[in-house]
């Protein structure tokens, strides 16, 4: 009977190194595009592309990079003014800053590549 335990212990103490090797390991390899990526994601977005706006277009928003709001969107024509077409139905970064009172306008929208951070341009606003 002990003899039994000892194996089935045995078994489940190699399943688990087993699972640990597998998700430290096997999944990570080959992918030193994401673990870069990720080492970028730690930084957040609203920050590197705040450090990519004009002088010009900092002063128009009311507080830091902090006070942005960052969300996912599908690019659409009309949503603003983007150089590169090619983002037109792919999925962007859209960053919400919010807009002094005297600027005339309710925010301050830029738009950002999803993996590199690159501003790529900026939202119309009412």
């Amino acid at each position: 009977m002990k003899k039994y335990a000892v194996i089935i212990l045995a078994i489940i103490i190699l399943a688990a190194a087993g699972l640990i090797y597998y998700s430290n390991y096997v999944r990570g390899r080959g992918t030193s595009l994401v673990a870069q990526s990720n080492t970028e994601e730690t930084r957040d977005v609203r920050e590197v592309v705040w450090g990519q706006l004009s002088s010009n277009r900092k002063e128009r928003i009311d507080g830091t990079w902090r006070d942005g709001k960052a969300s996912k969107i599908t690019f659409k024509t009309g949503m603003g003014m983007v150089e590169d077409t090619s983002y037109e139905g792919k999925i962007v970064y859209m960053i919400d800053y919010p807009a002094k009172n005297d600027s005339g306008s309710q925010n301050v929208v830029v738009y950002a590549d999803t993996d590199t951070f690159k501003y790529i341009g900026y939202g119309f606003t009412d």
